[in-house]
Protein backbone atom coordinates (compact mmCIF):
# COMPACT_ATOMS: atom_id res chain seq x y z
CA UNK A 1 0.00 0.00 0.00
CA UNK A 2 2.91 2.81 0.98
CA UNK A 3 4.30 1.55 -2.89
CA UNK A 4 0.97 2.31 -4.18
CA UNK A 5 0.64 5.97 -2.29
CA UNK A 6 4.21 6.89 -3.64
CA UNK A 7 3.64 5.99 -7.13
CA UNK A 8 0.20 8.22 -6.87
CA UNK A 9 2.22 10.63 -5.40
CA UNK A 10 4.82 10.33 -8.31
CA UNK A 11 1.96 10.17 -10.55
CA UNK A 12 0.91 13.86 -9.26
CA UNK A 13 3.96 15.38 -9.42
CA UNK A 14 3.97 13.76 -13.36
CA UNK A 15 0.41 15.65 -13.53
CA UNK A 16 1.44 18.76 -11.98
CA UNK A 17 4.55 19.27 -14.34
CA UNK A 18 2.42 17.79 -17.35
CA UNK A 19 -0.06 20.64 -17.07
CA UNK A 20 2.41 23.32 -16.34
CA UNK A 21 4.21 21.96 -19.47
CA UNK A 22 0.73 22.10 -21.14
CA UNK A 23 0.13 25.69 -19.76
CA UNK A 24 3.64 26.82 -21.27
CA UNK A 25 3.39 25.28 -24.54
CA UNK A 26 -0.18 27.09 -25.06
CA UNK A 27 1.44 30.19 -24.29
CA UNK A 28 3.80 29.81 -26.63
CA UNK A 29 1.28 28.30 -29.14
CA UNK A 30 -0.67 31.85 -28.72
CA UNK A 31 2.72 33.52 -28.90
CA UNK A 32 3.54 31.63 -32.30
CA UNK A 33 -0.28 32.28 -33.64
CA UNK A 34 0.54 36.21 -32.81
CA UNK A 35 3.85 36.23 -34.69
CA UNK A 36 2.09 34.14 -37.28
CA UNK A 37 -0.88 36.36 -38.13
CA UNK A 38 1.77 39.70 -37.83
CA UNK A 39 3.75 38.20 -40.77
CA UNK A 40 0.34 37.22 -42.70
CA UNK A 41 -0.17 40.98 -42.45
CA UNK A 42 3.46 41.97 -43.12
CA UNK A 43 2.92 38.89 -46.20
CA UNK A 44 -0.25 40.58 -47.80
CA UNK A 45 1.57 44.17 -47.71
CA UNK A 46 3.96 42.42 -49.86
CA UNK A 47 1.79 41.18 -51.91
CA UNK A 48 -0.51 44.15 -52.57
CA UNK A 49 2.21 46.30 -53.30
CA UNK A 50 3.47 43.48 -55.88
CA UNK A 51 0.14 43.74 -57.54
CA UNK A 52 0.56 47.71 -57.81
CA UNK A 53 0.60 47.98 -61.73
CA UNK A 54 3.76 49.00 -63.17
CA UNK A 55 2.03 52.64 -64.35
CA UNK A 56 1.82 53.70 -60.99
CA UNK A 57 4.96 52.10 -59.73
CA UNK A 58 6.07 54.52 -62.70
CA UNK A 59 4.43 57.70 -61.71
CA UNK A 60 5.59 57.65 -57.79
CA UNK A 61 8.66 57.43 -59.28
CA UNK A 62 8.57 60.44 -61.84
CA UNK A 63 6.72 61.85 -58.92
CA UNK A 64 9.33 61.82 -56.73
CA UNK A 65 11.96 62.52 -59.44
CA UNK A 66 10.05 65.25 -60.41
CA UNK A 67 10.08 66.68 -56.17
CA UNK A 68 13.73 65.96 -55.93
CA UNK A 69 14.45 68.47 -59.17
CA UNK A 70 12.73 70.59 -57.22
CA UNK A 71 14.14 70.11 -54.22
CA UNK A 72 17.60 70.96 -55.51
CA UNK A 73 16.58 74.01 -57.87
CA UNK A 74 15.13 74.95 -54.80
CA UNK A 75 19.04 74.73 -52.85
CA UNK A 76 21.01 77.09 -55.63
CA UNK A 77 17.88 79.84 -55.13
CA UNK A 78 18.57 79.94 -51.62
CA UNK A 79 22.01 79.42 -51.71
CA UNK A 80 22.67 82.41 -54.81
CA UNK A 81 20.38 84.42 -52.75
CA UNK A 82 23.01 84.14 -49.72
CA UNK A 83 25.76 84.41 -51.70
CA UNK A 84 24.19 87.47 -53.29
CA UNK A 85 23.09 89.27 -49.92
CA UNK A 86 26.39 88.07 -48.20
CA UNK A 87 28.14 90.44 -51.05
CA UNK A 88 25.69 93.16 -50.01
CA UNK A 89 26.46 92.96 -46.43
CA UNK A 90 29.86 92.76 -47.25
CA UNK A 91 29.59 96.40 -49.89
CA UNK A 92 27.17 97.54 -47.28
CA UNK A 93 30.24 97.54 -44.61
CA UNK A 94 32.63 98.71 -47.26
CA UNK A 95 30.47 101.76 -48.09
CA UNK A 96 30.21 102.36 -44.54
CA UNK A 97 33.65 102.16 -44.23
CA UNK A 98 34.79 104.31 -46.76
CA UNK A 99 31.95 107.34 -45.72
CA UNK A 100 33.01 106.60 -42.16
CA UNK A 101 36.59 107.37 -43.60
CA UNK A 102 35.78 110.11 -45.30
CA UNK A 103 33.45 111.58 -42.37
CA UNK A 104 36.80 110.99 -40.16
CA UNK A 105 38.88 112.78 -43.05
CA UNK A 106 36.92 115.53 -43.11
CA UNK A 107 36.14 115.74 -39.26
CA UNK A 108 39.88 116.15 -39.16
CA UNK A 109 40.45 119.07 -41.74
CA UNK A 110 37.70 120.85 -40.51
CA UNK A 111 39.10 120.38 -36.93
CA UNK A 112 42.29 121.66 -37.75
CA UNK A 113 40.81 124.50 -39.94
CA UNK A 114 38.70 125.76 -36.67
CA UNK A 115 42.02 125.31 -34.72
CA UNK A 116 43.88 127.38 -36.98
CA UNK A 117 41.05 129.81 -37.02
CA UNK A 118 40.71 129.71 -33.40
CA UNK A 119 44.72 130.95 -33.22
CA UNK A 120 43.80 133.74 -35.77
CA UNK A 121 41.09 134.99 -33.75
CA UNK A 122 43.24 134.51 -30.35
CA UNK A 123 46.56 136.30 -32.88
CA UNK A 124 43.76 138.72 -33.72
CA UNK A 125 42.22 139.62 -30.66
CA UNK A 126 45.69 139.99 -28.98
CA UNK A 127 46.74 142.59 -31.37
CA UNK A 128 43.42 144.36 -31.07
CA UNK A 129 44.09 144.48 -26.90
Amino acid sequence: RLEYQRQLADLKENLAATDAEISKLADQEAEYVGQLDQLKGKRQKLVDQLKEDPASLKLKVEDLRSQYIQTLQDQTSANNQLVYLEGEIKRAKESKDQRYEDASSQLAKSQEELEGLRLKGQKLRAEID
